[in-house]
């Protein structure tokens, strides 16, 4: 099951992503960044886990992960009520 929800600043969001670093996981939410923190791995995917931050504008915003200095693909956004 999926839960599709508009998280609003101070929500903690769970992003999901193939292959994986090593290191620090960063993430960037409309240009504001932070530690992401991986919960959880399995065989070729991993999750991070984030606080949506305060300061994030509402509408669609771009949202990246970098990981042992690998970034994800540009384009990436999120939906923030």
């Amino acid at each position: 099951m999926v839960r599709l929800i508009r998280p609003c600043g101070g929500t903690t969001i769970r992003i999901f992503g193939t292959g994986r670093g090593t290191g620090t996981v960063t993430v960037v939410i409309d240009g504001i960044g932070m530690l992401g923190q991986i919960a959880a791995g399995g065989p070729g995917v991993f999750e991070v886990r984030a606080v949506v931050p305060q300061g994030a504008r509402a509408g669609v915003v771009p949202l990246g992960v970098t990981m042992g200095g690998v970034q994800s693909p540009e384009g990436v956004t999120i939906s923030l009520k």
